[in-house]
């Protein structure tokens, strides 16, 4: 795919569901209109991602300055990234529209239109798929979590919560799955801080409960493992809070879901009972030993 390097002012915070924070170098004086390159770095979520002076590297191979500085005559100055840069910082899928003559960023490129689609058919005769591995990853650490063993922190999840997101709410649903809760867990000065979910399977079928975070505005996703829970089972995870003192509060926007198990997937939803669960999103905290 070729990339074009238009160049687009610099965004600020807020713009496309990303934060960025562009940190100017030395001043640059005004003696009448003049372009400067890579006088300014650029951080993403507070992380330096391109520091001043450095170049870039394009796709094509070529070394291009990183930003272009513009300053008018009276001093005024605006700063430029290119496109395809800028899609790269922001983790963003880029391409040319040629219909429209724009440049398409968060936009995933078209499928050819040759492409074939192959649909695989099962018969009632063949073997059930298996079951994808219901093991959690202890000491796994996405963002601000980390998810732990729940008997090493026993004694404090059974004691009284911190705060509530959500305690015992029970959801019915025709197709097995059901709306995500998100959460932006934070640290609680005192102790450690502990964020338990807790799935409980009322019904007649398993289900799949998850927990992740997007990463990027190109729906990308970081995700712990998806764990099986069993009819007439209740599973319960549990992940520390870490501290989160330099982090964006957009990195710490996590989704808790329930939906149909993937063993399911051969089944029509009209087929399936209805799906019955009970939930619960739920912040401990340990009381500071010292």
């Amino acid at each position: 795919m070729k990339k074009n390097h238009l160049f687009l002012p610099t965004f600020t915070a807020g713009m496309m569901a990303m934060a960025m924070l562009v940190t100017l170098a030395e001043p640059v004086s005004a003696a009448g209109e003049k372009f400067a390159c890579n006088q300014v770095g650029i951080r993403v979520m507070r992380e330096q991602q391109v520091k001043a002076g450095e170049d870039w590297t394009a796709p094509n191979g070529q070394q291009v300055p990183s930003t272009i500085t513009y300053t008018d005559a009276a001093g005024g100055r605006t700063n430029y990234i290119a496109a395809s840069r800028l899609a790269e910082l922001l983790d963003a899928d880029i391409s040319w529209n040629s219909e429209s003559g724009s440049v398409d960023i968060g936009v995933a490129p078209s499928a050819p239109g040759d492409v074939t689609i192959t649909v695989e058919t099962r018969s009632s005769s063949d073997p059930p798929r298996p079951t994808p591995p219901n093991q959690p990853e202890y000491g796994r650490v996405i963002g601000s979590l980390e998810e732990i063993d729940p008997e090493t922190v026993k004694d404090v999840i059974t004691g009284t919560p911190y705060s509530r997101n959500i305690r015992e709410t029970r959801m019915q649903s025709p197709d097995g799955n059901f709306p995500s809760i998100t959460a932006h867990p934070h640290p609680v000065s005192g102790g450690e801080t502990y964020l338990v979910y807790t799935v409980a399977n009322n019904g007649e079928t398993p289900k799949d409960v998850t927990a992740a975070r997007p990463v990027s505005i190109a729906n990308r996703w970081e995700s712990f493992p998806t764990l099986h829970v069993q009819p007439g089972e209740t599973l319960t995870r549990v992940f520390r809070v870490l501290p989160d003192e330099d982090t964006h509060p957009m990195q710490r926007t996590f989704s808790f879901g329930v939906s149909r198990s993937a063993t399911d997937g051969d089944i029509h939803p009209r087929d399936l009972p209805v799906s019955d669960v009970t939930v619960s999103l739920v912040t401990y905290q340990s009381q500071d030993q010292a």
